[in-house]
């Protein structure tokens, strides 16, 4: 990994092995779960948009108040963002509902 990880929230820090990790989780979990990463009070999910070859075609997320992201909500709100990014990327390969 090369590049400036410096983050929109200044208070925030992540290294580059942090940033692997977080990578890593991706790939297992088919999801994220940041908290404050880009502003204070703020947590967020988000999930790639694969091609069928696992390639990136870009990112969904979704961000609220950290009060209202906790345990049992950001389950709930992360089983559904991955289930909207396969449809997105469903519908971007062109594969019908039925097909994956």
């Amino acid at each position: 990994l090369a590049g400036d990880l410096t983050s929109v929230n200044p208070t925030a820090t992540m290294s580059a092995g942090e940033l692997q990790q977080q990578l890593t989780e991706a790939r297992a979990k088919g999801f994220v779960i940041t908290h404050q990463e880009t502003y204070p009070g703020v947590s967020g999910i988000s999930v790639p948009v694969l091609t069928p070859r696992a390639q990136p075609l870009g990112s969904i997320a979704i961000a609220a108040p950290s009060q209202r992201m906790e345990g049992p909500q950001i389950e709930a709100y992360a089983k559904l963002l991955v289930e909207v990014g396969q449809r997105v990327a469903n519908r971007i390969a062109g594969v019908s509902a039925g097909e994956s």
